[in-house]
């Protein structure tokens, strides 16, 4: 089965300070945010400065940097509800400090809305009002839902993916296709013992897809994918530039498109054609929304 992939890169052009319009936002909903791990990144950062952090620090202003995305792509657009909003402010301040299958459920939401995010910027008429993690309607009537999983461990991948397509059989008829959302922001951060990666920014690509590859070669892939049609490795990770030694964050994405067992070899019926034809639509439109 042929792999498609994604990457794109984008760089902060703006300051760091903007990621305070994020967290007065959050406040603005009359939630308490003084508590929460982005304001403490926020205060240790002060003025920014090179090379004057940890690894660890810079791991998390990527976490405020996405939580900023979040807020310009999804929070200031849809109405998600105080609730649900109110998951983003747990959490540790630092990722060797999370515990691992507690009830820390924040990365996992920042996760679910910064794919969203990128749906929306894609053309999808994104809704959260629905089981699944968010959905959003396709030609010939048929709806897409998309299942997020933040991987914890390496042990946990195919599990997650497991899990998600399973899901997706619960939330589809016949006519509509699942997406399954993997973030492995944290099995890179593993993969590269916790420290920062320097790099060119022609480098810094192909070397961070090399890492996705080695993470993610053991997964088999043998799955009954009925509707699902598409799965996504998703990454966010600093890194220093080694041109001016400025603090960057490369985005990639790994979109891979799947379809049931039976129909990888002719004769092709409808809905093989159907489901197949909705996978390269989607997957056309999210690399115009990558690509801007």
């Amino acid at each position: 089965m042929e792999r498609f992939s994604e990457n794109v890169t984008r760089h902060t052009e703006f300051s760091h300070k903007n990621y305070w319009k994020a967290i007065e936002w959050l406040r603005d909903q009359g939630l308490n945010v003084n508590s929460s791990r982005y304001v403490a990144i926020m205060r240790d950062l002060g003025e920014f400065g090179i090379g004057q952090y940890p690894a660890e620090l810079i791991w998390g202003m990527s976490e405020v940097d996405t939580l900023y995305r979040v807020y310009l792509d999804v929070l200031k657009e849809q109405e998600i509800g105080k609730k649900n909003v109110r998951q983003l402010l747990n959490g540790t301040k630092f990722l060797k400090d999370e515990k691992l299958g507690g009830s820390e459920n924040s990365r996992n939401y920042l996760f679910e809305l910064i794919l969203a995010g990128v749906f929306s910027e894609s053309g999808a008429e994104i809704d959260f009002d629905t089981v699944a993690d968010f959905k959003f309607p396709l030609p010939m009537g048929s709806i897409g839902y998309v299942e997020c999983k933040r991987v914890s461990s390496d042990t946990k991948l195919e599990d997650n993916i497991d899990e998600a397509h399973d899901q997706i059989q619960l939330r589809c008829t016949e006519k509509d296709v699942g997406i399954v959302g993997i973030d492995l922001s944290r099995l890179m951060w593993k993969h590269f013992k916790e420290q920062l990666i320097v790099s060119s920014l022609q480098d810094i690509g192909p070397y961070l897809k090399t890492a996705f590859k080695k993470i993610t070669e053991h997964v088999t892939g043998r799955y009954e994918f009925n509707n699902s049609v598409m799965i996504i490795g998703y990454y966010c990770i600093p890194f220093v530039n080694v041109t001016d030694e400025s603090i960057q964050f490369y985005r990639g994405m790994e979109i891979d498109l799947k379809y049931h067992e039976r129909h990888i070899h002719p004769p092709f019926n409808h809905t093989f054609r159907h489901r197949a034809g909705l996978a390269l639509w989607m997957k056309d439109h999210l690399k115009l929304s990558l690509s801007s």
